[in-house]
């Protein structure tokens, strides 16, 4: 006699014959599931209805199952699948995860209610940590679980965190199927966290930055500001708070949607700047000059000089020193006495200041000086001609760089770097040498902030390129103006930092080129010397770089002599990416 099967036991016994991943895809496939049904025969005997399903029909189910992954190869799908799990040492699922056709592929399409279905036979902690681990990786493939969530919830605007012992069936599954997942769909607060694939799909930019994206394969500075500026506005129009770790995930997630781009683009420092973008939107600017105040003085504190290595003084470099004051040497004579005391005079520049070094070894200053700090300098710093090595091999680079669209917003700056490509065989080497560096100037734009005390007030100053430029070269028609302008600098300055100046009619065509540092003044012939000079002095004497040219020079002490800078700015590494990929 046959028995009468409930609808619950033709339900189970159809579960143990298929795999999960065959119910996954007729969850999705609705007429797909439909189809299959026609295969069905149903026969009826009185009031009892056996199901039967023929042999044919399995079989054909069994071949037509596919997992949609773009792969037929199990043995890749497997690995993947593995190394998945144990990344997030839950590998004792593998086995699970394999017998019911879940991969990778299925993992990015399922749903809540199939993860409660296919964890239901787990211990509760190994669900716990298979949720958060799941969550995170799909907010960092852009396909996060809050859309599918939210169309998974119920109905009714609550749901009862205990549910009630009247509850029918249905109302229990409603809730299981709901209640692991139902933290990452509370309403927003200030700690809510945005992923960068929620952002970019829910926003027009966002889409044109993957089109954009997609069709280069690599992003500009343009594309940059916009998404920092979009992840900002985003978290601002919905009132939430950006912590230092959402930034750095964000920050993470661009790395893996956009694979060219590279994390010195966004971070160079503690704060990236996705972070300081939200934090100035919502920044007074009371505050702001408190930050900038403090870290002036924290920057004074750490202040040490740049010389790393500890040098043991020459035993008859007093000896030495007497040669040079009182001998009557050769310029020969003079270097080679003034490299054999070398290591005494550097530990002396370690612990002295400027002024007692100059007064004790006053020969910097006189005409040539500049020589004997070129020597002290690659004894310092092991021989490093940056600038001088790799000018000629980065200059056209460079020019291509500086005359590439929206790299020079600045018209005057673009307009001198423009006429340069144009007529380079027209100009001398120093012109297109000084023409291009000084229009590099709008590109590293000053951007800090410098608060001064004056009669206690606060006085505050954000420099301009121009400032930028006249800080690194000053022209003028000739050397009574050049010492005129001097002259200016000492009454409205309490120190001068070392400048280049250049004497012509205009930038391309330097008739005279020369280098003030403490009212000495050094002539030179080649105007990339004269760079190279400004920033040893500045360097090895542990001067700091002009307020007002400090991205300049930093980005002179970053690319061409390679030392770690105390300034950085990402159009820095924006710049040296380029030119070293070019």
């Amino acid at each position: 006699m046959l028995h009468e099967e409930s609808d619950e036991d033709q339900a189970t016994f159809l579960y143990s014959k298929y795999p999960y991943s065959m119910y996954l895809a007729n969850s999705f496939q609705a007429t797909s599931a439909q189809g299959e049904l026609s295969n069905l025969d149903l026969d009826k005997n009185e009031n009892n209805t056996i199901l039967t399903l023929s042999h044919e029909t399995i079989s054909n189910n069994l071949e037509k199952e596919t997992v949609p992954d773009g792969d037929n190869n199990p043995n890749e799908k497997e690995l993947e699948l593995r190394k998945l799990l144990t990344s997030w040492q839950l590998e004792q699922l593998v086995d699970h995860f394999l017998a019911e056709r879940v991969y990778i592929s299925v993992l990015k399409v399922i749903k809540t209610k199939h993860v409660d279905m296919l964890m239901s036979n787990f211990p509760i902690g190994v669900q716990v940590m298979f949720d958060h681990h799941f969550e995170i990786w799909r907010n960092e493939i852009g396909l996060p679980l809050h859309d599918l969530i939210i169309d998974n919830l119920p109905i009714s605007n609550t749901v009862s965190t205990t549910p009630s012992r009247s509850s029918t069936p249905s109302s229990r599954e409603t809730f299981s199927s709901n209640q692991r997942f139902l933290p990452y769909c509370r309403p927003s607060t200030s700690d809510d966290y945005f992923s960068l694939g929620l952002i970019l799909n829910e926003t027009s930019k966002g889409a044109m930055l993957c089109d954009y994206y997609d069709k280069k394969n690599k992003f500009e500075e343009e594309q940059r500001n916009m998404l920092v500026a979009l992840i900002a506005t985003f978290y601002e129009d919905k009132s939430t708070h950006m912590s230092l770790a959402a930034s750095y995930r964000l920050e993470k997630e661009i790395l893996e949607r956009f694979p060219t781009e590279k994390i010195e683009f966004y971070r160079t420092s503690k704060r990236g700047k996705i972070y300081n973008k939200v934090s100035n939107m919502k920044t007074s600017m009371k505050s702001l000059l408190s930050e900038v105040k403090g870290s002036n003085k924290l920057e004074a504190c750490e202040r040490k000089s740049r010389i790393d290595e500890d040098f043991e003084p020459e035993i008859d470099a007093e000896s030495c020193l007497c040669c040079l004051k009182f001998d009557n040497l050769s310029a020969e004579e003079f270097d080679s006495c003034w490299r054999a005391c070398s290591k005494y005079r550097l530990a002396e520049i370690k612990k002295q200041s400027t002024v007692e070094i100059f007064n004790k070894w006053y020969f910097y200053k006189q005409p040539s000086g500049y020589r004997l700090i070129d020597i002290d300098f690659k004894v310092a710093f092991h021989d490093r001609d940056g600038l001088l090595d790799k000018w000629e091999t980065y200059f056209h680079p460079l020019l291509d760089f500086l005359t590439k669209s929206q790299n020079l917003k600045d018209k005057k700056c673009k307009s001198q770097a423009e006429y340069v490509k144009k007529n380079l065989e027209n100009i001398s080497e120093n012109g297109r040498s000084a023409a291009i560096l000084h229009a590099l100037h709008g590109y590293l734009v000053p951007t800090k902030v410098f608060v001064n005390n004056i009669n206690n007030k606060k006085n505050v100053t954000r420099f301009t390129i121009r400032d930028s430029q006249e800080a690194f070269l000053i022209m003028a028609d000739s050397a009574t103006e050049i010492e005129e302008k001097i002259q200016h600098l000492k009454t409205v300055k309490t120190s001068i930092q070392p400048f280049i100046y250049g004497i012509g009619k205009d930038i391309f065509s330097l008739e005279q080129i020369g280098l003030y540092f403490d009212d000495v003044r050094f002539e030179f012939k080649n105007f990339i010397r004269a760079v190279d000079i400004c920033y040893k002095i500045m360097y090895l004497f542990n001067l700091d770089f002009p307020q007002e040219a400090g991205i300049f020079y930093s980005s002179i002490e970053m690319f061409f002599y390679e030392f770690k800078s105390n300034i950085s700015n990402p159009k820095i590494h924006i710049l040296m990416n380029s030119l070293r990929n070019a």
